[in-house]
């Protein structure tokens, strides 16, 4: 049976999964969006596993896999980078035409990450304030 501290951060991991998805402009099903994020985790574990060497038996690497995939497209606009770029939207320029939409997931998400309600999912991840602000 789960811990009370692993039940805590599926509930965390699920609390996020549903903020990134209900803030996306994609407007897509939840079914979609979480057969997006299995992409992504997938893609991501295959990765690392085909050009490191023992480091996907971390656990904490296993976390940050499926972080990154639930977090990959926060506040996703529906279009691609160029199209971003073509309209020279808010993000393109404050991203410098680079990376547009995933310069922009991550900053979101890291802001959702350092609310107070995930404060023990942080205090999971990072054992000081050392290592959360490398």
């Amino acid at each position: 049976a789960p811990t009370a501290d692993e039940l805590k951060m599926r509930k965390d991991a699920a609390s996020v999964a549903n903020e990134t998805h209900k803030n996306s402009k994609l407007g897509t099903p939840s079914s979609h969006a979480f057969s997006s994020d299995v992409q992504a985790a997938q893609s991501i574990a295959a990765t690392l596993h085909d050009h490191t060497y023992g480091i996907t038996s971390d656990p904490l690497t296993h976390f940050a896999c499926a972080f990154s995939a639930l977090i990959h497209d926060v506040d996703h606009a529906g279009v691609p980078n160029a199209q971003l770029v073509k309209e020279n939207t808010r993000i393109s320029k404050i991203y410098h035409n680079r990376s547009v939409a995933e310069q922009n997931s991550l900053v979101l998400a890291w802001d959702m990450f350092m609310m107070d309600e995930y404060a023990d999912l942080r205090s999971c991840i990072c054992g000081s304030f050392d290592e959360l602000d490398r």
